[in-house]
């Protein structure tokens, strides 16, 4: 499809933008909003309040008008052209074979009102490359359309054949074997200040009530992350259509559709988890050239399988790459013994400089976290003995971490280039990893034998 005339955005966007784009300024107004309501405990000023109301709302819908007003776009020879400003005019042109995805979004707000968002990424810097909030879905399904997706992406009808479909007790699965350390702590803190703010005349929370905090973080960071994944993958389903493209469709509030082709993957990532492999699950990412960071979008271009059976991840990772890569049957080579050494080393170090802390700001009871430096040293070790590479005639495959496992799957057709890394304290027993980079992907190779390093590095990067 070629549409030689400029088109519009659908004048319902006004309407389904201005609550994103009212919370957007409500967060770049934040400090002016504090001061206006710590103010009005002293001296309240009406007038005041309603001129910082008068213009955040002025400047919400005068930019939202705007940007509706302004904005045409158009499919012509080839290109996605996109044009706005009026006295400072900028006009984007994308070439239709170098999109790497397009997602389709639908919050509540556009599905109730009959619009869709389309997003469409390349491997261009770190903004969406087009983004069009929101369009009528007859024109989403004709852009879509004609830049190689699917009409019924838009529509919600799809008859192509699906490959992975996760239902209520899947996602449930999912977000509660997830290890989420850094939720937990931030939970811990955020209840530590509470205590704070409680106990005022408290210097400092007793060791008690601190150990007794660890549970309750956890189990929060537990519960939130069990619900996130059901809402941002309720209905999710992995569909492959018949002309080889890949989509997935999901999320309760806001529905997101991602289409690609195998041939632009770059990267996939398996995740296991100890807690996933105790269910028999696996996580499925699949990474394109596109890295984006734009307004309301997605903080990069991937697309996740929440929950993939163990004995299904060579089939899906097929599906989703081409790739006939096989975890479970590769012949993994190890890393090398020195990568073992230095990571029992490090985590002695981290587990003494934690002790020394906490010796001296909770004294006594502080001295009881020396207790835990034995399982530091477990960690480091059973981590660092998990490490192992693989080459094929397809890809190069990396695997890292035992409580954490993650299987990095790059496809040798994509790599870049190569880096031997190789510190002072290396060279003498003439050890090197390598650094290996796709298009927006990087992955750090396991140490390894120098020889070994450099006949890697003539396989991935012919000479």
């Amino acid at each position: 499809m070629v549409d030689a005339d400029w088109k519009r955005l659908h004048p319902g966007s006004i309407a389904v933008n201005l609550i994103p784009r009212t919370w957007l300024a409500l967060r770049g107004l934040w400090p002016l909003l504090l001061a206006a309501v710590l103010g009005r405990r002293t001296t309240p000023n009406h007038l005041m309040d309603a001129v910082i109301i008068g213009m955040l709302l002025v400047s919400t819908v005068g930019n939202t008008v705007f940007h509706w007003a302004t904005l045409r776009y158009r499919v012509h020879d080839g290109r996605l052209e996109i044009q706005s400003g009026l006295i400072s005019r900028q006009m984007r042109s994308i070439d239709v074979s170098r999109v790497q995805n397009v997602e389709i979004v639908r919050n509540v707000f556009q599905r109730m009102a009959g619009l869709a968002e389309v997003r469409v990424e390349t491997a261009s810097g770190r903004e969406v490359e087009g983004q069009l909030s929101a369009l009528s879905t007859a024109e989403a399904q004709a852009l879509v359309e004609s830049l190689g997706g699917s009409r019924a992406a838009v529509a919600g009808v799809d008859t192509s054949e699906t490959v992975v479909q996760n239902d209520l007790t899947d996602l449930l699965k999912y977000g509660a074997t997830g290890t989420r350390f850094a939720q937990a702590a931030i939970g811990l803190s955020l209840a530590l200040e509470a205590v704070q703010w409680v106990t005022a005349d408290v210097r400092i929370v007793p060791p008690r009530a601190f150990i007794a905090l660890l549970p309750l973080a956890g189990l929060g960071a537990w519960l939130a992350g069990t619900v996130g994944a059901v809402v941002a993958y309720q209905g999710y389903v992995l569909l492959r259509r018949s002309d080889g493209r890949l989509a997935v469709d999901g999320g309760l509030f806001t529905r997101r559709r991602v289409e690609w082709r195998t041939n632009k993957v770059q990267a996939v990532m398996i995740d296991e988890p100890w807690l996933r492999r105790l269910a028999g699950l696996a996580s499925v990412r699949v990474e394109t050239a596109a890295v984006t960071r734009g307004e309301g979008g997605t903080a990069t271009a991937e697309a996740l399988v929440p929950a993939v059976a163990s004995e299904r991840i060579a089939f899906v990772v097929n599906a989703v790459s081409a790739l006939s890569a096989d975890p479970e049957t590769t012949v993994w080579k190890p890393a090398h013994p020195l990568a073992i050494l230095r990571a029992i080393v490090f985590a002695a170090i981290r587990g003494l400089v934690l002790t020394s802390l906490a010796t001296w700001f909770l004294w006594p009871w502080g001295a009881l976290v020396g207790l835990v430096i034995p399982l530091f040293l477990a960690l480091a070790w059973a981590d660092s003995r998990a490490l192992a590479w693989a080459l094929t005639d397809e890809a190069l495959l990396v695997r890292g971490g035992y409580f954490r496992r993650e299987t990095s799957i790059i496809p040798r057709a994509k790599v870049q280039s190569a880096t031997i890394l190789q510190p002072l304290w290396w060279r003498r027993r003439r050890v090197a990893r390598l650094a290996v980079s796709a298009a927006g992907v990087q992955i750090a190779v396991p140490p390894m034998d120098e020889d070994d390093a450099n006949a890697l590095l003539t396989a991935l990067v012919p000479r």
